[in-house]
């Protein structure tokens, strides 16, 4: 079962065991945010492994503080691409105080905006945007769905 949100923890949820009662309770969506220079951005693929650079893990940063700010949500799987971040996110349909749907907008923009604070910082610009200003959503509504998520964030 995922945690009770009462109090946050610090952790990334595997969603690769979940069973048909999880979707009753919680409102899952696959997110993909696609940065605007199509170059290796946050790593590169050697050989047959992804070597993250550091802009990499900062986004990963940004998206694990999600929680912090934001009680009633949960991150999931995540995984960082050459100019791509592709995550889950969870949010509990019973607490949160507006509908889930209404709800991840809110998060996602928080997620670019922290991000891009840090990328900025990181290079030493101000002002930059490193995010294309649309991202691409999937609400997961069943196994079959989640399924096809979790092939699509394990390719490379």
């Amino acid at each position: 079962m995922l945690p009770l949100l009462k109090s946050y923890k610090p952790e990334i949820i595997s969603l690769r065991e979940l069973t048909d009662l999880y979707f009753d309770y919680y409102h899952i969506s696959f997110l993909t945010f696609t940065a605007i220079e199509k170059c290796d951005r946050f790593g590169k693929k050697i050989f047959t492994s992804f070597v993250p650079r550091l802009e990499g893990r900062l986004c990963e940063k940004a998206w694990k503080e999600l929680p912090v700010h934001f009680q009633h949500c949960l991150v999931g799987d995540h995984k960082i691409k050459p100019y791509e971040f592709q995550a889950f996110l969870i949010i509990d349909k019973f607490h949160s105080e507006e509908l889930a749907a209404k709800y991840v907008p809110k998060i996602l923009a928080s997620f670019k905006s922290r991000s891009t604070k840090l990328l900025n910082q990181y290079m030493g610009t101000h002002g930059k945007a490193f995010w294309e200003n649309s991202y691409s959503e999937n609400v997961i509504a069943g196994l079959d769905e989640l399924e096809e998520a979790l092939e699509t964030i394990d390719k490379l």
